[in-house]
């Protein structure tokens, strides 16, 4: 077995040890739910490129940015997972454009992200993507110049 799986092996021990004891404090004091979502979130996760992604909002608030570049985490594997929805045959994200924007801006391809499975208001969606695609915005990179004050 090579070093980097020995390493892999070892890490996802480490990962259930610590979910398990996460569990245990956490059914304790009732938030069952709460982990369930997690778990689900963790065990859903998988990798995706970052100009295959639709956005479903116009703009980017400076100063989230702002406070997310300053993350030390920062970064597309290190930051809170991107909820995604499959919306017909196109991937939409459901959250976490400024995360995602950060990951591009600091050059990388591909985030984490999860599907998506709670109800919304999944026509709202549609139609935020479909004011993205008017106004041309296709991927997260359209963004990048459409960084707004959030009192405008």
């Amino acid at each position: 077995m090579s070093c980097v799986a020995r390493v892999l092996v070892v890490l996802f021990c480490v990962l259930v040890l610590l979910f398990f004891a996460m569990w245990r404090a956490l059914f304790r004091r009732g938030v069952k739910t709460k982990v369930v979502k997690v778990l689900f979130e963790m065990t859903n996760t998988f990798r995706l490129e970052l100009d295959s992604i639709q956005p479903s909002q116009l703009y980017i608030n400076s100063e989230k940015l702002r406070y997310v570049m300053r993350l030390p985490e920062s970064g597309p594997f290190s930051v809170k997972l991107i909820p995604e929805k499959k919306l017909g045959n196109q991937v939409v994200f459901v959250d976490g454009h400024t995360r995602a924007l950060v990951a591009f801006l600091l050059g990388f391809s591909e985030v984490l992200v999860y599907w998506k499975d709670e109800e919304l208001d999944w026509e709202e969606y549609e139609i935020c993507v479909e004011w993205c695609k008017d106004e041309g915005i296709s991927t997260i990179l359209d963004l990048k110049n459409r960084v707004v004050s959030p009192r405008n």
